[in-house]
């Protein structure tokens, strides 16, 4: 378990602490926590410069394999002639 949640935890500093870059925000973090709490303030200073009407979103949607099942069974077929 304590591995499972060092492993979220290294993913959240590195997602975290990219999204807190790119907003501007500067230094490394130490953990994830410090990483999030870094990309909400980016965000809220973001907005701040931007104005109070802007609206800010994420959208996120999990990653997902766009190979063709088709070319695998081609590539199987030209194998098996060979």
């Amino acid at each position: 378990m304590s591995t499972f949640a060092d492993k979220i935890d290294g993913d959240l500093k590195v997602a975290c602490g990219n999204l807190a870059h790119d907003l501007g925000a500067a230094g490394g973090y130490k953990d994830g926590q410090d990483a999030c709490k870094a990309a909400v303030r980016a965000i809220g200073d973001a907005k701040a410069k931007l104005g109070a009407s802007v609206k800010v979103t994420l959208d996120v949607s999990e990653p997902h394999c766009g190979l063709d099942v088709n070319v695998y069974a081609d590539a199987l077929l030209i194998a098996m002639r060979r």
